[in-house]
């Protein structure tokens, strides 16, 4: 299945396919800050680096790849196919918390387990709960 769209790799996109925005300003006298963004799938912001557009991804719109060394294994069906880059990860075991997940080889222990989107494991350790962030549920903030 091909399903990107090629680029020629010997000219910098980050030209062509950006515009420059204006940030909201609180003063006037205050220096304004410009930010840049990609024209993929909508003006899209990106951190001021040396980001390269190397070529795009049809994947649930138009999304941009940036140059780097990535492998792609394979894809996962999830809301499209996504890439799954080559990694060290060797699955131990798998949990059964909101679908299985796969577990990484460590010395983590599960204490108990928390119901917010889904049931997410608690990990034995020091952690102090200052108060709950409301963002897809209740995160924990700690201290």
């Amino acid at each position: 299945m091909n399903n990107n769209t090629q680029v020629d790799s010997t000219v910098n996109d980050l030209d062509r396919k950006t515009t420059d925005t204006e940030a909201n300003m609180i003063s006037s006298e205050e220096p304004k800050q410009t930010l840049k963004t990609v024209d993929v799938d909508g003006h899209r912001p990106i951190d001021p680096s040396s980001f390269e557009l190397a070529d795009t991804w049809v994947v649930d719109g138009v999304r941009p790849i940036a140059k780097s060394n990535i492998q792609i294994q394979e894809t996962i069906d999830v809301d499209g196919q996504r890439p799954i880059a080559k990694s060290d990860f060797r699955e131990h075991e798998m949990l059964n918390i909101d679908g299985m997940r796969p577990v990484d080889k460590s010395d983590i222990e599960v204490k108990d387990t928390l119901n917010i989107d889904g049931q997410r494991p608690i990990v034995k350790s020091h952690l102090q709960v200052e108060g709950t962030l409301e963002v897809d549920g209740n995160r924990p903030i700690t201290s």
